[in-house]
């Protein structure tokens, strides 16, 4: 059931990405999402991905500032470092 609404929804994106009339199968998709909403424990799996996909957006949106931060800083100029301190982390 619950492979079957995530592959309605994929192809659902891939119609609406085509340019297609998605409107019956928009329908589709949401008879079968009340369908799957009456079973409590799918409902909650759903749910429960659907955070996980909120909190790995977050991760990866903190990790790109951090990178992004860091490799601001290695383009900006700076006093030529001393070498001979160690070695130095490039990225």
């Amino acid at each position: 059931m619950v492979e079957d609404l995530q592959q309605r929804q994929m192809d659902l994106l891939q119609a609406q990405m085509s340019g297609l009339d998605t409107t019956a199968q928009q329908r589709e998709l949401e008879n079968l999402a009340q369908l799957v909403g009456l079973h409590n424990e799918v409902a909650a799996y759903l749910n429960a991905q659907y955070r996980f996909g909120v909190l790995w957006e977050d991760v990866n949106r903190i990790l790109q500032q951090a990178i992004a931060a860091v490799v601001g800083e290695e383009e900006s100029p700076r006093p030529p470092s001393d070498t001979s301190s160690g070695p130095h982390l490039i990225v």
